[in-house]
């Protein structure tokens, strides 16, 4: 072969998409889905094993299937040992919020679809938990509620798939932990929270919304995660983690820690009060805020988060050198989200450092297009990256497919660039609609076009084998 023939195989190659790409990244992402839910169950047998069921009792010793345990209280107040696990029933619903601890697999047992953790503590669509305020049309919750982030209506939690859930408007502007007030709540299904009364106001232009509809969940900031996984060596595997204000999985400064065959869905939206830069809203499908080193997250379905799908990230500690080491993210996933993968480590302690990430064979569709994205749609970035830290090192990102995003299919948000070679990209394959941008890098935009795009990821990430698809609208 020649030398010629070589740099010919090695060229990106952009080209104009046809209806045909468009049925095969659908029927890729459908596979996906299946294997997502065909998934088998992986727990250990080597420590005592706990089952769990929605019609079972506390007062059960819980050590076989006939013999289960109920609510996701009970399961944080057990007495683990690394090598335990935890199961619960497939098909189930489990209401509240659950305290994973060190070593400990929680997982699924039985058979059918993956049992369903769910962040909002009951079916609110009952007339009588809903008071008519002075307010035309506005209706208060009459149970407390903190930090409202989402409402979805009609929106049965075990059900998996469907994109179409109405939602819940929050009123904006949102100021602070101190707004006590009722803002104009101007469109039907609006909402503000009334932080001092931990209370929910709500808009409903046809009735009590109790009686008006079948389902009411409400994710709310009880616990900042569904999911606290605070020590190593937790492993989420096999379960359907739903409806919460904040993070369905959250670790802080852990080792060894993975998340699996999961799906997650329809969360996110919470206030984050007291963030010394403001307030805003959050909510993230999986997450590590801290320094980490073993972090796994695969072969899950995230769709529809407010925030993002999977990150890793800490900033603005000054005083905390914060070192991320040993993490791989592959074959997720992810859609309708803000942000799919986001990661930044930067503007901590010096001596900060990031080293052995590899982030492949994921699939990243339709960015901006979920329910958390109203009014900021335009601006969604799809993979991101802050400041860099003091160091980064192996940091690669391999054949990943970024499928259409109505803001920008890769977002470099800080100052500070890594350096060259950094950061490696090999083979990934963006798709972009006609007209829409590729990237943003600090302040400037990257059009999608033969031109722009191939050149940007070169000169960045030196990737010369990437694949360009531009779609008709």
């Amino acid at each position: 072969m020649t030398h010629l023939a070589i740099l010919v195989l090695l060229a990106s190659v952009f080209r104009e998409g046809t209806n045909a790409d468009a049925v095969r990244l659908e029927r890729r992402a459908e596979a996906m889905r299946t294997a997502v839910l065909a998934a088998e169950s992986q727990y250990p047998t080597n420590g005592i094993v706990y089952y769990f069921a929605e019609n079972g009792r506390d007062s059960n010793d819980g050590r076989s299937p006939a013999r289960p345990m109920r609510t996701l209280r009970k399961a944080s107040g057990l007495r683990l040992k690394p090598g335990d696990a935890v199961l619960f029933r497939r098909g189930d619903l489990f209401r509240g919020f659950l305290k994973a601890q060190a070593g400990v697999t929680y997982s699924a047992w039985g058979d059918g679809p993956k049992p369903t953790l769910c962040g909002s503590f009951r079916d609110y669509a009952d007339p009588s938990l809903w008071k008519a305020t002075a307010v035309s049309n506005v209706w208060r919750c009459t149970e407390r509620l903190h930090d409202v982030g989402c409402v979805f209506f009609d929106f049965d939690p075990r059900e998996v798939g469907r994109m179409d859930v109405a939602y819940g408007k929050m009123a904006l502007p949102v100021r602070n932990e101190k707004f006590d007030r009722p803002v104009t709540l101007d469109e039907d299904l609006a909402f503000c929270n009334l932080f001092r009364e931990d209370a929910l106001l709500l808009r409903s232009d046809r009735g009590n919304p109790g009686a008006r509809f079948a389902h009411i969940e409400i994710g709310t900031m009880a616990e900042k995660h569904l999911v606290t996984a605070r020590d190593a060596g937790i492993t989420v595997d096999n379960l359907h983690l739903t409806c919460c204000g904040g993070t369905a999985v959250g670790n802080h400064a852990t080792r060894n820690f993975e998340v699996r065959n999961c799906v997650i869905n329809h969360l996110g939206g919470s206030v984050l009060l007291g963030w010394k830069f403001g307030t805003v809203r959050f909510g993230n499908a999986v997450e590590v805020w801290d320094a980490v080193d073993g972090y796994r997250v695969h072969d899950n379905w995230i769709y529809q988060v407010y925030d993002t799908g999977v990150t890793h990230q800490r900033n603005d500690s000054p005083k905390f050198v914060c070192v991320m080491r040993n993490i791989e993210y592959w074959n997720n996933l992810i859609e309708r989200c803000f942000w799919s993968i986001e990661y930044y480590n930067q503007r901590n302690a010096p001596g900060s450092r990031t080293e052995n990430v590899y982030v492949h064979d994921n699939f990243c569709r339709f960015g901006g297009e979920g329910w958390g994205c109203a009014g900021r749609a335009d601006r969604t970035p799809m993979y991101s990256f802050g400041d860099a830290p003091s160091f980064t090192a192996n940091y690669r990102t391999e054949r990943n497919v970024f499928d259409r995003s109505l803001g920008f299919l890769f977002f470099q948000s800080g100052k500070t660039l890594e350096s060259k070679g950094a950061h490696a990209f090999r083979g990934n394959t963006y798709v972009q609609r006609a007209g829409g941008a590729f990237a943003k890098v600090h302040e400037t935009v990257t059009p999608f076009t033969p031109e722009s795009a191939p050149r940007l990821t070169e000169e960045m990430f030196g990737e010369t084998d990437a694949t360009f698809i531009r779609l008709a609208d």
